[in-house]
């Protein structure tokens, strides 16, 4: 019995000890205002489980999930993931949540990081991702288009840099599409698509000189793309 209760009061000092080593690394990676709005931590079948109290501060803390996980996983080496659980409770401080009231996001309600946002992460993430959208939207339908021949209506979302900073992405990603038709075809692999690799060499040209479709010419796709891959569009269908 006695050594019963020495083994579990070594457990026991054990938690105590990990919890507090948690908590350590905990504040010196986030923000003193994310610390303050931390309601608990714990640490069950190798995850670490944070209850916040304000959406914002939530979103900032995913932010910093995998640095947290990182410097965890130094200490402990048993760290599977975090689960952060928001748990709206209300402030003690009249002051504070009078402030707070008036710092909220424009879109979503909630609490604001800094006194100069007008929206919060999450929102300015989702106003990203329906920008890049937006703007991929017209690269596919217009694959040619520069950005001054966008009507002023269509482009008022968004910036010149924004509209070429996505199509150079769009780019990129015709360059792998082009490239991995390129290894099929001459791996003779059974996903090889002739057709479909004339057709992305066709509008890698297209985009790339903002070239009407009408005015494509074989010279012009010879001069623009490698001579490995001209070799390829020009083949016969086997």
């Amino acid at each position: 019995m006695k050594q019963l209760n020495q083994i579990m009061g070594g457990l026991n000092n054990k938690r105590l000890k990990d919890s507090f080593r948690i908590g350590e690394i905990y504040k010196k990676v986030v923000s003193p205002q994310i610390s303050q709005r931390t309601s608990s931590i714990t640490y069950k079948n190798k995850e670490l489980h944070i209850e916040i109290s304000d959406n914002a501060w939530a979103n900032e803390l995913i932010n910093l999930k995998s640095t947290l996980i990182k410097k965890l996983r130094e200490q402990f080496g048993e760290i599977r993931d975090i689960r952060i659980k928001v748990s709206f409770q209300r402030q003690e401080n009249k002051k504070d949540d009078e402030i707070n009231e008036n710092h909220r996001c424009k879109k979503c309600g909630s609490l604001l990081i800094t006194r100069s946002s007008v929206y919060c992460a999450l929102c300015v993430d989702t106003r990203k991702n329906e920008k890049r959208y937006e703007i991929f939207q017209i690269i596919k339908e217009t694959p040619w288009i520069s950005y001054k021949e966008i009507s002023e209506s269509d482009r008022k979302s968004f910036t010149e840099q924004d509209f070429y900073r996505e199509k150079k992405f769009q780019i990129r990603k015709i360059y792998d599409i082009i490239n991995q038709g390129y290894m099929n075809i001459k791996c003779n692999n059974l996903n090889a698509d002739l057709n479909y690799f004339r057709e992305k060499v066709e509008e890698l040209v297209i985009i790339k000189l903002n070239l009407q479709p009408e005015k494509l010419r074989e010279t012009i796709i010879e001069q623009n793309i490698s001579p490995k891959w001209y070799k390829i569009y020009k083949s016969k269908d086997s």
